[in-house]
């Protein structure tokens, strides 16, 4: 995921290209801003989780003020589940015949459900009154996340040839079917997902083209930090500790990917750390308690050279590399044809 700043019709705002759910609200919440905040009557759709709305109103509201007076607030609902136990929440879900799976994931199913923790679902339907993905609710007087899938996305894993996901979705969907419990199964279709996954093995579950992609993410966000830590604009560097939050996080899933590990969580992942990587864990530990943004640099520095070893760690100064659009070929010979494209372009 390469994070920049592109131009937007009322502003730069990130720009990233492969959004997991893993790095959560403090990604998200810069872009969302800027759609709630459309000047009225310009046609635009604003969006915000399920609310959808056509702005209207007077054109040319520019000024704070004014786009406060055009916020729209999206529809919530108070949740309906929040006094079922969760085995009653999964039997009603099992009664509906547009419900073809779910999956139940997380603490629950390993026995280590404290006070603190939450449910989470995956739920797979045959169809949708609107594209659904991540859902937020109360079941059992507990905060209940749920992932959505259409049953053709699971359909399209189970005929492609290729056991690896072919995007993030896929990859929900192996990882969820292999680690979590299957509590409804109406076809039969993640239990194939389940067997065809764990064909896998050892080969992990992240395709050559999307470590890649993480790879040169995580490299192209530390160089671009690095280059915003130089300046002595205030400015730059109130970017830079905006940075931090997110390609922080960024490198720790990286860590995963790299590695063919699947990422379980952010306890799973401090669980993991702790018990086969402690230098890692310590950079991330650094990261967390600097008092001060050149200490959470030298720590974020640490955590990405750790985090890319496997590749070769962080690039060199002077370094040309190239990034590739979708699920590119990525193999030596086709990114050595790319990198030797564009240094004849510069010929003279």
């Amino acid at each position: 995921m390469r994070y920049d700043n592109v131009c937007h019709p009322f502003g730069a705002i990130p720009c990233y290209e492969r959004l997991r759910p893993v790095y959560g609200v403090v990604i998200q919440v810069f872009p969302h801003y800027v759609d709630l905040y459309r000047p009225a009557g310009t046609g635009l759709l604003c969006s915000l989780g399920t609310g959808i709305a056509t702005a209207e109103g007077r054109r040319g509201a520019t000024s704070r003020s004014e786009r406060e007076d055009h916020v729209l607030t999206p529809p919530t609902l108070l949740s309906g589940s929040i006094a079922l136990s969760l085995d009653e929440a999964l039997r009603r879900l099992a009664r509906r015949d547009i419900v073809d799976g779910v999956i139940v994931i997380g603490s629950v199913t390993k026995d280590a459900l404290t006070a603190a923790s939450d449910y989470d679902l995956y739920v797979v339907l045959s169809s949708m009154p609107a594209p659904l993905h991540v859902g937020l609710t109360w079941i059992d007087h507990r905060l209940t996340d749920v992932v959505f899938e259409r049953t053709p996305a699971v359909d399209r894993y189970l005929a492609q040839e290729d056991i690896l996901p072919a995007d993030d979705g896929q990859e929900r969907l192996t990882r969820y079917a292999t680690t979590g419990r299957i509590v409804v199964d109406r076809h039969g279709r993640l239990e194939r997902v389940r067997r065809k996954a764990a064909q896998a093995g050892a080969s992990g579950s992240t395709s050559d083209a999307g470590m890649y992609s993480v790879w040169f993410a995580v490299n192209y966000n530390l160089r671009q930090t690095e280059r915003m830590l130089a300046s002595d604009d205030p400015v730059y560097a109130r970017a830079v500790d905006m940075r931090l939050l997110y390609t922080t996080a960024e490198v720790v899933t990286a860590y995963f990917v790299i590695r063919r590990l699947p990422w379980c969580g952010d306890k799973e992942a401090i669980r993991y750390l702790a018990a086969h990587d402690v230098d890692m864990l310590r950079a991330f530990e650094e990261f967390a308690d600097a008092a001060d943004r050149a200490g959470k640099m030298r720590a974020y520095e640490r955590l990405a050279a750790l985090a890319l070893a496997p590749l070769g760690g962080v690039w060199p100064d002077g370094t040309t590399a190239l990034e590739f659009e979708g699920a590119a070929d990525t193999s030596a010979e086709t990114v050595g044809r790319a990198l030797d494209f564009w240094e004849d372009l510069l010929k003279g």
